[in-house]
């Protein structure tokens, strides 16, 4: 299903940031909607995503499951099952001791590169950015991503770290995203922004564009 595959891409590549200083809280709820367009049909999914930190002997694992996701296209509603996205394990220092996932096409390097600039030891400063090259896999094109921290922003009183992210990637299955985030000092992401400029499916899938948007629930 690329909507859900699509959605978890935006999703975790961004909510990754929290991962390297979890947040005392061990589980974090988002609800997110996705708008499509699709070779000129309208659509959207609607989902809730948690994010659950386990500690053992000082390593933290954080999984991502997708729950509750409704899609209405073309007049039609569906139900579709849970999604269990993937499991990230890291040292207490915050190092990527490994990933892991059901979903191929996440391009893990997105998740790396912003775990090592953003909410670890020497986190990224204000306009400065980084990006990452994520190589071409069986499963996956290439993609380029990178990222870029702005002046922090004031939202309902708190003082929140604002990133700038571009996501491109190229081949049979291409996607063109650009968007910002909004982060806690502890890594915590409570907001998300994503313009998909297009997406192009190989193999006869057409193209779409759209938007995604996520908040972290109170």
């Amino acid at each position: 299903m690329i909507l859900t595959t699509l959605a978890a891409t935006l999703l975790l590549s961004q909510q990754a940031t929290a991962a390297a200083k979890p947040a005392d809280s061990p589980t974090l709820a988002y609800t997110g909607v996705l708008a499509l367009d699709i070779n000129g049909d309208s659509g959207k999914l609607s989902f809730t995503a948690k994010r659950t930190v386990t500690k053992t002997n000082g390593e933290s694992a954080i999984s991502f499951k997708l729950e509750e996701s409704k899609l209405e296209m073309g007049g039609n509603e569906q139900t579709l099952p849970d999604l269990d996205a993937y499991v990230l394990k890291t040292k207490a220092d915050g190092t990527v001791s490994s990933l892991s996932g059901g979903i191929p096409e996440l391009p893990a390097g997105s998740f790396l590169m912003l775990m090592h600039y953003v909410g670890t030891k020497e986190p990224l400063a204000v306009d400065g950015k980084a990006s990452v090259k994520v190589a071409k896999t069986d499963d996956a094109p290439a993609f380029n991503v990178s990222v870029k921290r702005l002046a922090d922003d004031k939202v309902d009183g708190d003082t929140l770290q604002v990133f700038e992210q571009s996501v491109k990637s190229d081949g049979d299955d291409s996607l063109d995203s650009v968007g910002k985030f909004w982060a806690k000092a502890d890594g915590t992401v409570v907001k998300i922004s994503q313009e998909i400029k297009s997406i192009v499916v190989g193999g006869g899938g057409g193209s779409a564009k759209g938007t995604l948007t996520l908040n972290l629930k109170k």
